[in-house]
């Protein structure tokens, strides 16, 4: 536990924004494995120049210092979980991540179901975890992207150790897929006010407040998305009997199984609260401007963002959504290369006025392209 009186203030509900500031800039006297905590933690402040100055200085983190980071068994399991989730890591330090005793079985489960080709085949070879934690072993086994040969070697890991069947879990359901503290099960008022903060002005808060402090379990119905992964339906039965208040903080806190679901929650605040939540990646936003199962607020939000429309894929993804609001689909059509436009101009699965956008862009490239027109006199 961290007991320098600073990092102790910085910690506090009412910490000055002088110090906060002053933290994430790294001026501040104490070791790194305290201030890297406490910058991580503000990595989700209120205020947007502490978040935007918490998360540079996290990704201004260099190699080598990472690396010693990522393998010191003295650093918070927490902060290695937020730089697996954050930073785009070498294989060096990858598995320098994985190795450390300090990692949860929680953390651990969610990367065995990642599509990360390293993380699996390290884990799949680290017996004494699969031990320790037969529900890694049962991720591995359920990931499509573990490959034949790890398959094999899981297959004989399991019918060695296991013959008679893999024991219950012995990750709990409450740890699965989420970075909140443990009090995250009640949020006082003052606390709400401070998540509504990061949340931001959304124009329907107003009318969704009253149902999001009164709602006492999740209504949507997840069926199709977590019918055939435990995983998921473990999160999922654990957030149901959450508050929306809880709800909230988790959706701005949790990890990849909490956002999966908390982005299709019946409240429109805490679904689109998802997309404030820092740990959440470009792929996810590609997935989500895909779903047709989503409130259009999300999509909305993810239209109006610069950061997530710089990305060509999630651009294009969003605009061949029939969900997606039309007037923020019109704004992106002209940006969209030929091949992609002629495809939307013909899909009847796209609004019609979308596809008659496209044919417009697609009129104007043609005679743009066939150069100017003289005529005679």
């Amino acid at each position: 536990m961290t007991t320098h009186p600073l990092v102790q203030q910085l910690l506090q509900p009412d910490a000055p924004l002088a110090l906060r500031l002053a933290a994430v800039q790294g001026t501040l006297p104490v070791s790194q494995a305290e201030l890297l905590s406490v910058i991580v933690r503000l990595s989700s402040d209120p205020e947007e120049e502490v978040r935007e100055g918490a998360r540079a200085s996290i990704a201004a983190i260099g190699p080598e210092d990472l690396g010693m980071i990522l393998a010191d068994p003295a650093t918070e399991g927490g902060v290695i979980e937020h730089l697996l989730d954050f930073l785009p890591l070498s294989s060096e330090n990858l598995l320098a991540a994985l190795a450390n005793p300090s990692v949860s079985d929680a953390a651990l489960c969610r990367m065995a179901s990642s599509d990360r080709g390293e993380a699996i085949e390290h884990l799949a070879r680290n017996q004494e975890r699969l031990l320790s934690c037969p529900a890694i072993l049962e991720r591995l086994e359920a990931n499509p992207h573990a490959g034949a040969d790890l398959a094999g070697l899981l297959a004989d890991f399991r019918e060695q150790f296991f013959p008679e069947g893999i024991p219950s879990s012995a990750v709990e359901e409450g740890d699965l897929g989420t970075a909140v503290s443990e009090e995250g099960d009640v949020v006082t008022e003052e606390e709400l006010q401070r998540l509504l903060a990061e949340v931001g002005d959304l124009p329907f808060l107003s009318v969704e407040m009253g149902d999001l402090i009164d709602s006492q379990g999740m209504s949507a119905d997840l069926n199709d998305l977590i019918k055939d992964d435990a995983a998921l339906e473990s999160v999922w039965k654990r957030l149901s009997r959450l508050a929306g208040p809880a709800r909230l903080k988790e959706a701005l806190r949790g990890g990849k199984e909490v956002r999966t679901i908390l982005v299709r929650d019946h409240n429109r605040v805490i679904a689109c609260a998802v997309l404030k939540n820092p740990r959440l990646t470009e792929s996810e936003v590609e997935g989500l401007a895909t779903s047709r199962s989503l409130h259009q607020d999300v999509l909305r939000m993810i239209g109006q963002s610069r950061e997530w429309m710089r990305s060509y894929s999630i651009l294009h993804r969003l605009v061949r959504n029939p969900k997606t609001p039309s007037g923020i689909a019109m704004n992106y059509v002209g940006r969209l290369i030929t091949r992609d436009m002629q495809a939307i101009s013909r899909d009847h699965n796209v609004p019609e006025i979308i596809r008659r956008l496209a044919r417009r862009h697609m009129d104007v490239r043609e005679r743009k392209a066939a150069g100017p027109v003289f005529k005679r006199h």
